[in-house]
């Protein structure tokens, strides 16, 4: 696997992990076959991508499927697509990086719901 450096400015990183849920969507032939829900939690999030943890080994050096996750920040849903790129740990602390596919809706979203999060996060403190 190559090593893999995120070049992003923005990045949020949360106090507390925040819970989602996860599928795996595989291509078979012409059909798309799709797993039952994962939990994980978001360590941290940004525009393109994440760092989440769960207790499912994802297949990190398959490229034919793609994971999609929900969360909820500012009880807004948000959805991303993409796939785990790497994976450290074992057991219930296995750590993943994920990358998006390029949707510039949902990072829109999220740079604007992470704004308002941030600010919310700063006035409890």
């Amino acid at each position: 696997m190559k090593p893999f450096k995120r070049g992003e400015s923005f990045r949020y990183t949360f106090k507390n992990p925040l819970p989602g849920r996860f599928k795996l969507h595989m291509d078979q032939g012409r059909e798309r076959a799709s797993t039952k829900e994962g939990a994980l939690l978001i360590k941290d999030i940004s525009p393109k991508g994440m760092r989440f943890k769960t207790e499912y080994t994802l297949p990190v050096e398959r490229i034919d499927f793609e994971l999609e996750i929900h969360f909820e920040l500012m009880d807004q849903p948000i959805t991303m697509a993409g796939r785990p790129i790497w994976r450290k740990g074992a057991g219930k602390e296995i750590l993943y990086g994920f990358t998006s596919v390029e949707d510039a809706e949902t990072e829109k979203l999220i740079i604007e719901t992470l704004k308002s999060y941030s600010k919310e996060d700063k006035k409890k403190q």
